[in-house]
């Protein structure tokens, strides 16, 4: 086993979402691909009623004191947050807290 898959291992190697790749760093559950992931019965096609059975099963899984809402607070952390301030890709300016984004030559 070694530590070279996943999230990296607790206290060493690489930060947290370091081998997420596009949007999936910012997403709240490790599912790479959710609309094909849809598909519940593998037939290539995605119905309304698949979809919606999708949804619903990522909203309880997201819903973690069961009230039927989801607010700030009460979702987790997404992997570049778990990185902290300036930890996600693009450097300084990414992660939370990372500062905001300027084009090069403009200030303010």
């Amino acid at each position: 086993g070694g530590g070279s898959q996943g999230d990296g291992p607790p206290g060493g190697g690489r930060p947290p979402g370091a081998n997420m790749t596009g949007a999936a760093a910012y997403t709240f559950l490790k599912e790479p691909e959710p609309v094909t992931a849809s598909d519940g019965n593998f037939d290539h096609l995605i119905t309304a009623a698949e979809f919606a059975a999708a949804a619903d099963r990522r909203f309880k899984l997201l819903d973690k004191d069961g009230d039927g809402a989801l607010t700030l607070d009460t979702l987790p952390p997404t992997a570049v947050q778990r990185m902290g301030p300036g930890g996600g890709p693009g450097g300084e300016r990414g992660g939370r807290g990372g500062g905001r984004h300027r084009p090069p030559g403009r200030q303010g």
